[in-house]
């Protein structure tokens, strides 16, 4: 079936993390990978951000505050993966 690649859903303990998840390329990533049925990590760098992309995607998507400059905040978002995704582990990564 022409297209059918494009619509098949992932195991539901897929985690991926996006940095820069808040608009453009990572905003566009955020939804697509939702659509196909990923768990989303999105970075942010502010809370109204934060809570934009949580009143728009399910409740697959966890968000994190996350200036990839700040030291303190990479070792927060590294701590809080891996409370999010335990033994799944992170599937994928978008930089």
């Amino acid at each position: 079936m022409k297209g059918s690649a494009n619509r098949q859903r992932v195991p539901v303990d897929r985690y991926v993390l996006i940095t820069g998840a808040s608009r453009g390329l990572g905003r566009a990533m955020v939804r697509a990978l939702h659509e196909k049925g990923f768990h989303v990590i999105a970075g942010v760098r502010c809370a109204t951000d934060e809570q934009a992309l949580r009143r728009e995607f399910s409740e697959r998507l966890e968000t994190v505050l996350l200036d990839v400059t700040d030291r303190d905040q990479i070792v927060a978002t590294a701590d809080r993966v891996g409370e999010i995704v335990g033994e799944s582990g992170l599937y994928g990564l978008v930089n």
